[in-house]
């Protein structure tokens, strides 16, 4: 997937809640988070375990690009948060709820 894809695939697996959201009502019905991993895969002409990929690989990146911005110091020496450049981070910013919960347990 080129840059353009990639974010369309994140706007689509934001808006499919159930696959990544533990509060959601059908989280843990299976035969409905297949669905949504299904509704997701025909929309980029692709298959569920190609989807699941993708997920992994972003859920996996994400966090450490987060944790290299938190790490960034200014020249000198103060902490400095700094955003990420990659071009995938904003959109996945949805995801921060899911680290800091994570993060908590």
């Amino acid at each position: 997937m080129d840059g353009n894809q990639t974010l369309r695939f994140i706007e689509a697996y934001k808006a499919a809640k159930l696959i990544w959201d533990a509060n959601h009502t059908d989280y843990c019905n299976k035969i409905k988070r297949n669905g949504a991993l299904e509704r997701v895969a025909n929309e980029f002409n692709t298959g569920v375990s190609v989807v699941k990929i993708k997920i992994k690989n972003l859920r996996s990146y994400f966090p450490k690009e987060r944790q290299k911005s938190l790490k960034r110091k200014s020249g000198s020496g103060a902490d400095e948060t700094n955003v990420s450049s990659w071009f995938a981070y904003a959109p996945l910013s949805f995801l921060l709820r899911i680290v800091r919960r994570l993060k908590k347990q």
